[in-house]
């Protein structure tokens, strides 16, 4: 037994243990076949230059699609009809255009003031009798 502890004992005191802190230089398996194909280092800058390349290309796109909205907008040549009451509109239904809106709006309005005439008439006459 006590030569056994003294192997142990020396095992112990001349053990020069080092500790691998440097990960990048490990080699990794990157296709999956069981052997090393690269250090980690070397996957981690892939990885980051195709990083780099898919913000790039996002970058472009949004260049690419701004300029053409830009272009649209500099090109294009709306005409706003802000004048609602010349507008043909269909008063009958038969699917035919009969009159502008500001004709159909006037007939409505003269409708109206016939109506509040004939109230007071019909007001008038009541008070009469």
């Amino acid at each position: 037994f006590k030569d056994r502890q003294a192997h142990i004992d020396d095992i112990k005191a001349n053990t020069k243990a080092k500790v691998d802190d440097d990960l990048l230089d490990d080699m990794i398996d990157v296709d999956g076949d069981g052997l090393a194909d690269m250090t980690a280092k070397e996957a981690r800058e892939i990885k980051a230059q195709e990083g780099r390349d898919k913000v790039a290309a996002r970058e472009q796109d949004f260049k690419d699609r701004q300029a053409h909205i830009d272009d649209i907008k500099a090109n294009t040549k709306a005409k706003v009809d802000d004048d609602l009451l010349d507008d043909m509109i269909d008063v009958d239904g038969d699917g035919l255009a009969d009159m502008t809106a500001k004709e159909a709006r006037e007939i409505k309005a003269q409708e109206g003031r016939d109506k509040v005439a004939a109230r007071e008439q019909d007001f008038k006459d009541r008070q009469a009798h």
